[in-house]
């Protein structure tokens, strides 16, 4: 049986039946009803054909996704930028029953020959998430088309730290001295950059340092937001306890989205 609920100024119709989810939203009740009607009728007989993406594109793909899954996630801030990046690529316009396996490889390789093997990978499986959701649930896709691609190999892992020189000719780039209190967007960059050498803290670790989580006394921040979900504590130095008392006396306004 069908299900026809009232959504504001429409009403949305679901029907389910032999495996086949299926949903629309109809200007009136009685619109509503013969539609639901019919596709029942057509599933039962065996005529119903999947439609799958019709009027879709991999752009409603991106946007469906970070309305969706992406506002849920710890790493919603860096999906959202990721995805609106990928929004603005020709591979976004392409419709989604047109698309495959052969039109990512080729921005595959025309992204592999731009960025680094790893940042080419971490939008790579940005992909293939937004395809899976739309194979599994939204039924936009019959398949994925990034499953069984090859992926470009990870970069090295670092080896050495800064060296002292490089460290001081970044500063000086970012026009920091170290014992001031930051006031400018580059200034802020180089202070929370020298608080995660010191501490290892990510960007959006050191972001969300405040007074009520910053321990100073017993030489630690608190984080109850981690990337991998759960909560740890970040042991500071006697020199991130300096930068981290700056940064706290810093004008409010700058985080992960204008640094």
């Amino acid at each position: 049986m069908a299900s026809i609920v009232r959504v504001k100024d429409r009403w949305r119709a679901q029907v389910r039946k032999k495996g086949v989810s299926l949903s629309a939203t109809f200007s009136t009740m009685g619109q509503a009803k013969y539609w639901a009607a019919e596709k029942e009728v057509e599933i039962e007989n065996g005529v119903f054909s999947q439609e799958y993406g019709k009027g879709k594109t991999v752009e409603d793909a991106l946007l469906e996704y970070g309305k969706r899954v992406s506002i849920h996630k710890p790493s919603n801030d860096w999906e959202q930028r990721r995805l609106k990046w990928l929004q603005k690529t020709w591979l976004a316009k392409i419709k989604l029953p047109d698309l495959s396996t052969v039109d990512v490889a080729k921005w595959r390789d025309e992204r592999r020959a731009q960025v680094s093997g790893s940042t080419v990978n971490r939008d790579f499986n940005l992909l293939s998430h937004v395809f899976n959701k739309c194979v599994k649930e939204w039924k936009w896709l019959k398949e994925n088309p990034c499953s069984g691609m090859e992926r470009p190999k990870e970069n090295p892992p670092r080896e050495r730290r800064i060296s002292a020189e490089e460290l001081k000719r970044l500063l000086f780039v970012l026009d920091y001295e170290t014992d001031v209190v930051p006031k400018t967007i580059r200034q802020f960059t180089a202070n929370n950059w020298l608080i995660s050498l010191e501490t290892a803290m990510r960007l959006s670790e050191v972001n969300s340092i405040t007074e009520a989580n910053f321990h100073p006394d017993q030489s630690y921040v608190f984080l109850d937001k981690t990337k991998n979900g759960s909560n740890r504590k970040a042991v500071c130095s006697s020199r991130a306890i300096e930068l981290i008392r700056l940064r706290l006396q810093a004008p409010q306004g700058y985080d992960s989205h204008n640094i």
